[in-house]
Parts: structure tokens; sequence; C-alpha cells
């Protein structure tokens, strides 16, 4: 379910709280026992971790959070691209979903997303934009 990136991701996270170097041997470990789990709830655990705990959590201590809190029956109703928002949250340390940026929002949405709203031209044109079109249509009138 969850790469080794993603727990990575997540591990480097708490390694920056407690002060803990993320050693190759400690990703394969919290890999081997976590990988069954999605990454928003893993994500999920950790978060609720640092908010409780002054010391790094062992997979096991994730697990637990994520029994307590039912966090697997939580992220398992979420849409997908709800997921993704909350994943680029928790990635980028972001504090809204007013700080995702454009190729973000791409990955979040796909091909369904359209970009910014496009702003209209209300269709005014300068004073001298307006004489070259009279000049350039009095060339043309029929006679």
């Amino acid at each position: 379910m969850i790469t080794k990136a993603e727990i990575s991701t997540i591990l480097i996270r708490l390694g920056e709280v407690y002060g803990k170097e993320i050693g190759a041997d400690m990703l394969i470990g919290y890999f081997q026992v976590l990988s069954k789990y999605p990454r928003m709830v893993l994500a999920d655990a950790a978060s609720l971790w640092m908010q409780k705990s002054e010391y790094m959590p062992r997979p096991s201590d994730l697990i637990k959070v994520i029994n307590d809190f039912n966090l697997e029956n939580k992220w398992l109703s979420v849409e997908a691209s709800t997921e993704k928002t909350y994943w680029i949250l928790f990635k980028e340390g972001y504090d809204s979903t007013d700080d995702i940026n454009e190729q973000e929002c791409q990955y979040i949405f796909g091909k369904e997303y359209v970009g910014p709203k496009k702003i209209r031209s209300t269709g005014a044109i300068t004073l001298e934009e307006a004489r070259k079109l009279y000049v350039e249509s009095k060339k043309h009138e029929y006679k």
C-alpha cells in the first residue's frame, strides 16, 4: 500500500521532530512492519503521535495509534483527491490548501484539473485601438 519513499517521508518528519537520524536499516524495518497501511493512515498516526509523545515511535506504537483512533476506517472512505491533498499538506508541511501550487493541483486532480480560473477580458479597448479600428473600417467602406 505505502511505498518506501512515502514511509521515508514520514520517518524523516518524525526524525526531525525527535532528533533522530533515519538510516537505511531503520527504513527497511519500519517498511517491513508498516507496508500494509495506506500512507495517510501512517501520516495521520505520526501526526497524532507527535502531539502526545516525547520520543520517537516504534512501528508498534504507530500501529497502536492506528487501532486506537480507527484510522484505517477513517481514510478508507475518503475520496482519492482529498487523500492526495492531505498527503501534499503533510509531505510539504503546508499550513493550508492555499499553499498548494499548480503542479501539486495537477497531481491531486489529474486529468480533471482545468487550471486556475481564466480572467475574461471586458472587451474594452484603448482610445488608440479604437481610432485604428475606425480608420481601418473607413478604408473598406462601400461608396
